[in-house]
Order: structure tokens, then C-alpha cells, then sequence
């Protein structure tokens, strides 16, 4: 085979497995509940792990160029759903409205083919370009229809009977489209219950035809400040899982928080979708600093521990596209988060508890050690590396394995193999100021996974 021959055939080899990359990465775009209502899978039953970003002004702020470099950065930096809301503001980079007269039954779409010349594109058309841009990047869009119907109904005419044509509209659109739509947007539901109502079964029906809520996943983002979407409507038949907002806080017990929703009944996954996010100012005053990736990692880790099927990482500069958000995307706790997300999959997912009862004291908030496990692992996390002691034999194997987890590297340092029984006291390598870790316990009979990433990158 001559030389130009066989570049050739590499060639046409390299862009048939790109291709079918692409193709495995755009795949599995809907999203369902686990079989024990704690989590999400894929349609085959794949975990998912929700680690979001909050982009609410990213239909908003950002030309194509723009919003096409943020997701493919996202992207690479593991994360698995951005959060945007579709009118955050009333126009769009282009100048271009959603609706005709600001009534959502009538949106503004122009007749005939997408144009070439981005001025002449419609609100809907950079809409479409977003959304596929997120599914080939393997990103899941956390989709707002709007930000929060009391504040919307200043401008725009939301009543049932649009709230339901907009809902269809979106649904219909989008239904082939990797998206989790979430309704509210920084508000109670309280008053508007029926217009979200409406909203919901719209966007049941454009999807599947039917008011049939287990072929579409719905939520609801509340106001800030340790409210959650079950407050309101747990057993609404279309809340497919519950949504928290924690604010702005440091060495605030979100654990608790993440606890009483993951033991409501009905059961059904919980999170926190927008805590504290990395540089904005705690609690709103600038003289208690700002929060750090510390305060961003500790949520996380108490979060997910304590229950949560994912956690939302957010940005003082990003999720508003001020000045500086393009450097900014390289924010430390932003490149830490997929850490979390990497050693949470590295084990058997959909069997993991939290399990505080494998810890033998007691902490002051700040303090506060969280533990989960599932029948042959467990995690603890401990924010300020003071020692703790550990109550052994509950999960599987006479011996187990011991190492520390860094979550600022995700790297692991061994402890050795002890036996499985009695209690053992833990004293992280560190502790301190922002000296958080993680400790393993593996069946030392058993091979565990190292941490792995997800989705799959080409």
C-alpha cells in the first residue's frame, strides 16, 4: 500500500470514528428517574450525575461565537447540564424578541429557511443553534421557559391558556433535544400555581402528544435562601424531581436541607440548584468576603452526600455574562467540581445512602463531617480535616481499604487495609483553613474503579 493510500484510508478511519463519536455523545438525551426515585439515568439506565453550571443569561447575552465557546469549555471541564432560562432578559444578543406583542402564544418566528446572515435570525433561531451546539457538546440544557412568571407578567401576557401554547410550542420544539425543563426561576410558586400548571401539561403534550408526565422532566427552581421546590409541589404529578436554592451562605447546615427532602414521601431526587456561587459576595455584604472555592466545595460535598442526586456550581460573573466572564470559566472550584462528580461514578452509583450513623461524633456546622455509602464503599467528608472516628462493619468484606481523597486534585493517597469491624479513629493529612478531604473506605476483597469521567469525551 503506497504511502498517499494509506493516509487516505487514516484519514477516512478518523473522521468515521469522530463521526460515531459525536453521534454516541448526542445520544442518550433523555433522562428519566432511577428505579429507586434517588437519581437520574439515561434512557438504558446509565447514571447521570447532575453537575450544572448556571448560564441564566446565556440565551440573552451571548452571540453564537460566544455561547459556542462557553459550552465547549463547560464541556471539557466535565460538567453535565448548564442552566439557562430563555427569556432572562426580552431580547437576545441579536436584538430579537421571543414573542409577537409579548404575548407567549404567538412566538416570534420568521417564515422560510434559517438565515445566512446572523442579523437576520429570529429569537428562535440562536435558540435552536444553542441548544444543538449543548447536545453535541454532551451537555444537557436545564431549560427556564422563563425567569420566574410574576416578574415576566410586568412585560409579557402570560394567562393559562398561553402559559399552555407556549408549553406545547416548547415541548413540540425541543422534544428531541437534550433538555430538563425547569419552570420558576428564582421565585415561590405561590399564586401562579395554575399558570405553572398550565405550563407543565403544555410541555407534556408538545412533547408526547398527551398529558403524560413520565415521557418529559420537569422541575422547578424556587427563590433563594434554603427554599425548595417541595415546599409547594411535591406531589404535583408533573415535579419529576425537587429543586432547592441555598443561597448565598458560609457554614450553612445545606446537609439538613438536601435531608428533608430525600426522606419526603412520595420519594423523588432532590438537589441544590443554585448555591453559593464562587466570588460573590456572602449573604449579599461584601464585608464577610466572598465566597471561596472552599465554601463552593463544601456544599457540594455535604450535598451530595446527604443525598442529593447532583449539585449546580455558579458563578458571580458567569451566570450573567458580566465583563470577565471568559476568563473567569477558569475559576478554581469551577475546575474542581468534576472531582465530585468523578469519584461519586467511580462506584457503584445507584446504590450509594447517605449515613450519618457511621460517624461516631458530632460537629459544629463548620466542622460538620458527612457520610455515604453503598454496600461495599463508603465517603466522608470532612471540610476543615479535623480527626474523626468511624464506625466499621457496614459495608461488605473482613478488611477494608483507607485512602484520602483530595478534592482540590483528585488525586488519592493511600492509608492501608485494616479490619472491617469496631471503630477507628481518622486523621485527615491536613487540616485547617480550605485543608477539606475525603476518606474511602473500599471492601479490600473487592477491585474498586478508579474515578472516571462522564460523558465519555471523543
Amino acid at each position: 500500500m503506497n504511502p498517499i493510500t494509506r493516509s487516505i484510508i487514516i484519514l477516512g478511519l478518523a473522521q468515521v470514528v469522530s463521526v460515531s463519536a459525536a453521534i454516541h455523545k448526542e445520544q442518550s438525551s433523555h433522562l428519566k428517574l432511577s428505579s429507586n426515585h434517588r437519581c437520574l439515568v439515561t434512557e438504558d439506565g446509565s447514571p447521570f450525575f447532575y453537575l450544572g453550571d448556571t448560564a441564566w443569561a446565556l440565551f440573552s447575552r451571548l452571540n453564537r461565537e460566544d455561547a459556542a465557546e462557553y459550552l465547549e469549555k463547560r464541556s471539557a471541564q466535565g460538567f453535565t447540564v448548564v442552566q439557562a432560562a430563555l427569556t432572562f432578559g426580552l431580547r437576545n444578543a441579536y436584538g430579537k424578541s421571543p414573542f409577537l406583542d409579548n404575548d407567549p402564544a404567538r412566538p416570534a418566528i420568521s417564515p422560510g429557511s434559517v438565515p445566512a446572515n446572523p442579523d437576520q435570525y429570529d429569537f428562535w433561531n440562536h435558540a435552536d443553534y444553542i441548544i444543538e451546539q449543548a447536545a453535541r457538546q454532551g451537555l444537557h440544557v436545564g431549560l427556564l421557559p422563563v425567569w420566574g412568571i410574576a416578574k415576566a407578567r410586568r412585560s409579557i401576557d402570560f394567562t393559562e391558556t398561553s402559559a399552555e401554547a407556549y408549553g406545547k410550542f416548547l415541548g413540540a420544539r425541543y422534544r428531541d433535544k437534550p433538555v430538563i425543563w425547569i419552570l420558576g426561576g428564582d421565585q415561590s410558586p405561590e399564586g401562579n400555581e395554575n399558570l405553572w400548571r398550565a405550563m407543565a401539561r403544555g410541555l407534556a403534550i408538545g412533547v408526547s402528544k398527551r398529558e403524560d408526565y413520565k415521557k418529559v422532566l420537569i422541575t422547578y427552581h424556587p427563590y433563594g435562601y434554603s427554599s425548595t421546590s417541595a415546599t409547594w409541589l411535591h406531589n404535583e404529578p408533573w415535579l419529576g424531581f425537587n429543586m432547592q436554592q441555598n443561597g448565598h451562605k458560609r457554614n450553612w447546615p445545606v446537609y439538613d436541607k438536601i435531608a428533608n427532602d430525600y426522606h419526603r414521601v412520595p420519594t423523588k431526587p432532590t438537589m441544590d440548584a443554585e448555591p453559593s456561587y464562587e466570588w460573590h459576595p456572602v449573604d449579599f455584604d461584601l464585608a464577610k468576603g466572598r465566597i471561596n472555592p472552599h465554601d463552593v466545595r463544601t456544599f457540594a460535598y455535604w450535598e451530595v452526600f446527604a443525598g442529593a442526586c447532583g449539585y449546580t456550581y455558579g458563578h458571580y460573573l458567569i451566570f450573567p455574562f458580566s465583563d470577565g466572564w471568559r476568563e473567569t470559566m477558569d475559576a478554581p472550584a469551577a475546575q474542581q467540581m468534576k472531582h465530585l462528580k468523578n469519584l461519586v461514578l467511580s462506584r457503584p452509583y445507584l446504590d450509594r445512602v447517605p449515613d450519618q450513623q457511621l460517624i461516631a461524633e458530632t460537629f459544629a456546622v463548620a466542622d460538620h463531617v458527612s457520610a455515604a455509602r453503598g454496600r461495599d464503599y463508603a465517603f466522608f467528608y470532612a471540610p476543615t480535616g479535623k480527626a474523626f472516628t468511624v464506625r466499621l462493619g457496614k459495608i461488605s468484606g473482613k478488611t477494608v481499604k483507607a485512602q484520602w481523597y483530595d478534592p482540590r486534585e483528585g488525586t488519592y493517597t493511600a492509608v492501608g487495609e485494616i479490619p472491617n469491624s469496631g471503630t477507628r479513629r481518622f486523621t485527615p493529612p491536613t487540616s485547617g483553613v480550605e485543608q477539606d478531604w475525603v476518606l474511602v473506605l473500599d471492601d479490600a476483597g473487592k477491585k474498586p474503579l478508579e474515578p472516571r469521567s462522564q460523558p465519555i469525551t471523543p
